[in-house]
């Protein structure tokens, strides 16, 4: 499973077309929130549910790595 090049960690914080202004926005809330971004899985959620995700983790104050643990068993 690939990480879309929108969200890859090298192109986070660029400006780009590809990425949608309410997900950037949701994405600025959550460095904000946790100091950090460090959402490096995605399974293909669509942009709301993306945006559903990082709302949850900050009312929850949960990060993403809490909500969705690695599996030690999978081959990265």
């Amino acid at each position: 499973m690939s990480i879309p090049d929108w969200l890859r960690k090298e192109n986070i914080n660029a400006s780009s077309d590809s990425i949608d202004p309410e997900v950037r926005k949701a994405i600025d809330r959550y460095e904000e929130h946790f100091g950090k971004f460090d959402i490096d899985m995605v399974f293909f959620f669509t942009f709301s549910e993306i945006i559903e995700i990082i709302d949850y983790c900050i009312k929850m104050d949960i990060c993403y790595q809490e909500l969705y643990p690695r599996d030690p068993n999978a081959i990265y």
